[in-house]
């Protein structure tokens, strides 16, 4: 963080199982579904492509089946 083009999450995830990740704008707007399906236990990673999208915050979300996370990237 900050990110330019692109950047990459990497999560760890405690067990196998359903998982979904979006990228939300500072109003709230999903901008980008990156991730929906099944995760598997440890560390993942996720490119997330931000060359289309205007300099500004943004958040990444992380819903898992029984685990929820943001992460605010800033866009420059």
């Amino acid at each position: 963080n900050p990110a330019t083009a692109s950047t990459t999450l990497a999560f760890e995830f405690p067990a196998d199982g359903w998982a979904e990740i979006n990228l939300f704008n500072a109003n709230g707007q999903m901008v980008q579904a990156v991730f929906s399906g099944n995760a598997q236990r440890g560390t993942n990673t996720y490119p997330v492509e931000m060359r289309s999208l205007p300099a500004g915050i943004y958040f990444l979300t992380v819903h898992s089946e029984k685990h929820s996370a943001a992460v605010k990237v800033m866009k420059v």
